[in-house]
């Protein structure tokens, strides 16, 4: 019987490889194109994009009119590339709650074809952006010390802007 694991090997490796299928990830408030290949001979078909863990409960998200031209529905556009045999949904503003099982398909009579795509999306890094104004008063020549004051309020403005610039968790 020890010869009947080397057997099954291979056969556990194929059916991992269909069970996961492929994935992609994007980044939180980025845009992801997933890129789904199809033979010659389905150009003219209506191709989709669809959302949820099984196919028979997933819902169209997006679907293309049979042409090459793209159709954008909020936040998720389908293009078909009709040159290239690819489907090619576009997602932007991409949220952390994005994270699915998506498939793209071609509609036809019968059982639609279709694949399955994992897809993550990660955390996206915060940017801080510090902007300083800074306002002069208008000073007459005898008061020749409000210049001065003027320029230490400056500073402090620059040196509190460079503070936080650096020190982000303070917002």
């Amino acid at each position: 019987m020890p010869w009947v694991l080397p057997l099954l090997g291979p056969f556990i490796v194929i059916i991992l490889l269909f069970t996961f299928g492929p994935s992609v990830s994007g980044v939180e408030h980025g845009s992801l194109t997933v890129r789904c290949r199809y033979d010659p001979g389905w150009e003219t078909y209506v191709k989709w994009w669809c959302r949820g863990a099984a196919w028979s409960s997933s819902r169209f998200v997006v679907k293309t009119t049979g042409s090459e031209k793209e159709v954008k529905k909020g936040r998720v556009s389908i293009k078909d590339n009709l040159e290239d045999h690819s489907i090619n949904p576009t997602m932007e503003k991409l949220r952390l709650d994005d994270s699915d099982t998506y498939w793209c398909g071609i509609g036809k009579s019968g059982t639609d074809l279709g694949d399955h795509v994992d897809m993550t999306i990660d955390p996206g890094k915060s940017v801080c952006v510090c902007v300083c104004v800074c306002v002069f008063r208008a000073c007459s020549v005898p008061q020749r010390d409000c210049w001065h004051q003027s320029y230490a309020s400056l500073m402090e403005w620059i040196m509190t802007c460079i503070f936080f610039s650096f020190v982000p968790e303070f917002f």
